[in-house]
């Protein structure tokens, strides 16, 4: 999970995702902070498992954040009666964010993968984005924008060909001229198996 600032009214999406030998046998999103947690109505996320990369994935997802919508979210999944519990993930209001990134987690040698990160803002004119990884500059993709409106912008990081090197944590990071040097950052993952 990742911390999101988001302009309020706009799409939000957390992303869970769990490596396990099987499917869990539940999730569950929880709201809340400290030792006080409340389960998320279930009609707000979604879980899916792969039998191919065993990995189970929840999406929670609000089609227009409200404000009481903003604070932290984990995820907990139940593997033969052990819980697992997600890292926490903040949904922060802002005049300049990002509300989605990349459902892709990983990707098979050679394939082709792209990694977005759906920005929002109150002024388009002064956001600039960068990519890394681990923590450098990520030097062997292609970084391009799209989609773009006064408000809103697709930021995608793609790799033609990926390969076992390209395994990492990616990072895509906005950055308001007009607010000095405030930057809000997604951590997207990346595995790459033969």
């Amino acid at each position: 999970l990742s911390d999101i600032w988001i302009v309020e009214n706009s799409a939000a999406r957390l992303t869970c995702s769990f490596i396990s030998s099987g499917q869990a046998d539940s999730i569950t999103w929880k709201t809340g902070s400290g030792n006080s947690w409340s389960d998320v109505s279930q009609d707000v996320w979604t879980t899916s498992f792969s039998s191919v990369s065993l990995i189970t994935t929840s999406v929670l997802s609000f089609p227009s954040l409200t404000s009481g919508q903003y604070g932290q979210y984990k995820c907990v999944a139940v593997f033969g009666g052990n819980s697992v519990e997600s890292e926490i993930a903040s949904i922060t209001r802002t005049t300049f964010g990002f509300t989605t990134v990349s459902d892709k987690t990983t990707a098979q040698i050679s394939e082709a993968v792209t990694l977005t990160c759906d920005g929002v803002f109150s002024s388009a004119g002064d956001i600039t984005v960068t990519w890394s990884k681990d923590g450098e500059e990520a030097t062997t993709g292609a970084a391009s924008t799209s989609d773009s409106t006064s408000t809103t912008s697709k930021y995608t990081y793609t790799i033609s060909s990926a390969s076992v090197a390209d395994t990492g944590m990616y990072e895509c990071a906005m950055k308001s001229t007009s607010s000095g040097s405030t930057v809000k950052s997604l951590t997207l993952p990346l595995y790459v198996r033969g």
